[in-house]
């Protein structure tokens, strides 16, 4: 994926980018004539012709200045940290062809510009020579402007993350504050207590595992909450007691599927990304619709990223007094907190995908990177 310091490359409008090359190859143009010219006068060379040196450099500078939008331009395409194999092959490359073309420039300018301002024809002399003495000067100037280009970004992708870490520590500050009533549904508590209720005169025991079960659920909602990343193991975990009162609630109106990919057991997630991607499917099917609902969740490593699928397949039962007869767009308030937790914490390199497929299935996709390295700390330790 593309780094968010390439979304525009852009570093400044064009018109003021245009104005600042013309600015600099002047003075570079005027600061080099300034040297030759000061060199003359000190060794009592007061006659020579000036023009000559004055045409050279400013056509060196203004020839150079030509050639920085179209680095730019393969800066954006391909920067060379992106892929360090074929990227420094093809900068070499580039190096040699813009040297090349520097050269050219020059001297096509100056075959032109010698006769009337001079006042004689230029002579380059053998151009085979001439290509390789600038080359030496060229890959000096041509690398340090990728340099630069190299420095820029890195310097916009650092104050980029600092102003995402600022964002998503100020986000889960407030998170915190409200932990209870924003990360546990507090439908889910009411619908809980409720089946608790129910059950303790007629199965006691199970009344006393179901308040041992929420119990244990409202503490790791505190504890995954100080924690920005935690590892997919305990994620799912944490998703198993969920629907463990889930299905005290629904019986075998609920079934769970799992492929869980091994290796991804130990790669870094936001916590509490998958809970309210399961509530939406038990609150948009099995609260408003007789049936049952099979939920298929499976992982996998792809490239250097993780990819989860939720898939929910919800089975109508014969009774056709279906409150919502069609499943629903939206799926709430759920699933746009993870999209922006997402945004937060990776940028553009996070993905969420969540569409219906027909009235009966909706899948729910997340694609997250595997260097995920938390930026905030806990409010403990601010």
């Amino acid at each position: 994926m593309e780094d968010p310091t390439h979304r525009k490359n852009e570093y400044m409008p064009r018109r003021r980018l245009a104005l600042l090359l013309v600015l600099i190859a002047t003075g570079l143009g005027l600061l080099n004539f300034g040297i030759i010219h000061t060199d003359a006068l000190a060794s009592g060379r007061t006659h020579y012709n000036w023009k000559a040196p004055f045409v050279n450099e400013f056509t060196g500078a203004y020839s150079a200045v030509l050639l920085v939008p179209f680095m730019m331009w393969l800066w954006k395409r391909r920067p060379i940290q992106r892929n360090w194999t074929t990227g420094i092959p093809l900068y070499i490359v580039a190096i040699v062809l813009l040297g090349v073309t520097h050269t050219t420039l020059m001297h096509l300018s100056r075959v032109v510009l010698y006769p009337p301002l001079v006042g004689y024809a230029f002579d380059y002399g053998s151009l085979i020579y001439r290509y390789l003495m600038e080359f030496q000067k060229q890959v000096v100037w041509i690398s340090g402007v990728f340099g630069l280009f190299a420095v820029i970004d890195q310097t916009r992708s650092y104050q980029h993350n600092k102003l995402m870490a600022a964002k998503l520590q100020a986000r889960l500050a407030l998170a915190q504050l409200n932990q209870l009533t924003q990360q546990v549904n507090p439908h889910f508590l009411f619908n809980s207590l409720n089946l608790v209720s129910s059950k303790i005169y007629e199965d006691p025991d199970a009344a006393d595992r179901l308040i041992g079960e929420l119990a244990d659920l409202l503490r790791d909602s505190l504890d995954l909450g100080k924690r920005p990343g935690i590892p997919l193991q305990e994620e799912l975990e944490f998703l198993d007691k969920y629907v463990s009162i889930m299905v005290a609630r629904f019986g075998d109106r609920i079934a769970i599927e799992r492929s869980i990919d091994p290796e991804s057991l130990s790669t870094s997630v936001p916590s509490m990304i998958l809970q309210p991607v399961i509530e939406n499917s038990f609150k948009h099917r099995l609260e408003s619709r007789q049936g049952t609902i099979r939920i298929s969740i499976s992982t996998r490593m792809h490239q250097n990223e993780l990819e989860i699928e939720i898939l929910d397949t919800f089975t109508p039962s014969g009774n056709t007094g279906l409150v919502h007869p069609r499943t629903p767009k939206s799926r709430g308030t759920g699933l746009s907190n993870i999209r922006e937790r997402l945004q937060l914490t990776y940028g553009d390199q996070a993905r969420l995908e969540a569409t219906p497929i027909d009235d009966n299935h909706f899948r729910t996709f997340i694609r997250i990177p595997l260097d995920f390295h938390p930026h905030v700390r806990n409010r403990t330790d601010c």
